[in-house]
């Protein structure tokens, strides 16, 4: 049975509804897999950097090549307070109080002497940065 002249442009259509329902769902399969993705690279960073952390962890990369670290013993800790009088050695204050090495760590300077260790409150730690006093 022949049909009307009609009935080819009802398939055309037909044809074309399904192709544009076809389009939008495939459409928001991408999207759904774009966000999966960017959350799975999210996880991935984040695991990555705990890894690498643990890795530098566990190898000791956390110390100088000399066998120094920038860890502050609490014996130096004690023998600095006391002598610094829990003041900062440059305006007085007793609010917001660090140790601060004399000759900076990033210089080459040492934890483990109470001479090379001061308190400084954090304004004028932040003020002196890594320069030699």
């Amino acid at each position: 049975m022949l049909m009307p002249e009609s009935s080819g442009s009802m398939i055309l259509l037909i044809y074309a509804i399904i192709m544009s329902v076809a389009v939008y769902i495939i459409h928001k399969i991408y999207v759904k897999l774009r966000v999966m993705c960017r959350k799975f690279k999210k996880k991935m960073i984040g695991i990555k950097r705990a890894y690498n952390k643990l890795k530098r962890w566990l190898s000791g990369a956390r110390k100088k090549k000399n066998g120094q670290s920038r860890y502050i013993p609490s014996a130096v800790k004690r023998e600095v307070w006391a002598r610094d009088r829990g003041r900062c050695v440059l305006c007085g204050s007793r609010k917001n109080l660090c140790y601060d090495h004399d000759l900076p760590y990033s210089r080459g300077g040492t934890s483990l002497d109470a001479n090379n260790i001061r308190i400084l409150c954090r304004d004028c730690n932040l003020k002196k940065s890594n320069r030699i006093e």
